[in-house]
């Protein structure tokens, strides 16, 4: 079985002290959701985060079990919050029930908060999520603080796609590719996410529609080995993203599940128990 292996990170005392704060500190945090849901967006990113440190620490595995389904939940309730849907939904933790009010809002709403909404969903085997990030509307994404790029909407689709019994999902891949090939005025720092990060994804997606179970471990390999030259990057050092590919942890399982595909590929960047059959 072939390994990638995770950089470890430079101080794990600090990061150890870091996710305590974060635990310590969660109950008020999900809490003030009621009173200050503009919290919401910002606890999601900060949980992602905090899902990395935990995969750090020993007997963590349960632990960062309780992270993804509990970020699959604050990540969905922050756009249900934003666009003020009419969704009974509840935020729970160790028992308890979090409220938490609508007010729109464009700060967290951009395509990557989408995204990492969608994979958390996907990796905590979590439909209903799903399927109310799904009802998300464009205009939504696109009126966010941060700009989206036309690859970004056309990712966005594909996603939906996914989980849809009505759309047809290679023509929705094929769309991707051709945007990609044709994008036009797309930032340097996009473009080095774009060819390191989702065009990796895609051929994995392309893969695993093609039932081809070699071309898929391949892809994952070259996926993951791109995932560690991308996030240890000076810029990216300490990402929550940095210690789990949530892109490529999701496509693993739609993969596994819907295609009887079979992993021959190690690595901390995709924990193998989170994966389900």
């Amino acid at each position: 079985m072939r390994n990638v292996k995770r950089t470890d990170i430079p101080n794990s005392g600090m990061v150890k002290l870091m996710h305590q704060s974060f635990l310590t500190n969660l109950d008020d945090d999900l809490n003030s959701f009621k009173s200050r849901p503009e919290n919401i967006g910002y606890l999601f990113k900060e949980i992602l985060k905090n899902i990395g440190y935990c995969s750090f620490l020993p007997d963590h595995k349960e632990g960062l079990k309780v992270l993804i389904e509990l970020a699959a939940e604050i990540g969905t309730a922050n756009f249900i919050s934003s666009t003020k849907m009419d969704i009974d939904f509840d935020i729970k933790y160790k028992d308890k029930i979090y409220p938490f009010s609508r007010k729109k809002m464009d700060t967290y709403t951009s395509v990557v908060f989408w995204w990492r909404a969608f994979h958390v969903s996907i990796i905590a085997n979590r439909m209903d999520c799903i399927e109310i990030l799904k009802q998300v509307p464009k205009e939504v994404l696109k009126t966010a603080q941060v700009k989206g790029n036309e690859v970004d909407f056309k990712m966005i689709e594909f996603y939906k796609g996914l989980f849809s019994k009505t759309i047809n999902i290679g023509d929705k891949l094929i769309e991707v590719f051709e945007v990609l090939n044709s994008a036009s005025e797309i930032p340097s720092y996009s473009q080095k996410f774009i060819d390191m990060i989702q065009v990796n994804e895609l051929l994995i997606y392309k893969a695993i529609f093609s039932s081809d179970n070699s071309m898929f471990n391949n892809n994952l390999y070259k996926g993951l080995s791109d995932h560690k030259k991308y996030w240890d990057l000076p810029e990216n050092e300490l990402s929550g993203e940095s210690f789990i590919s949530y892109p490529l942890l999701s496509a693993i399982i739609v993969g596994i599940n819907n295609r009887d595909l079979k992993l021959d590929i190690n690595s901390d960047y995709i924990p193998d128990f989170l994966l389900y059959e």
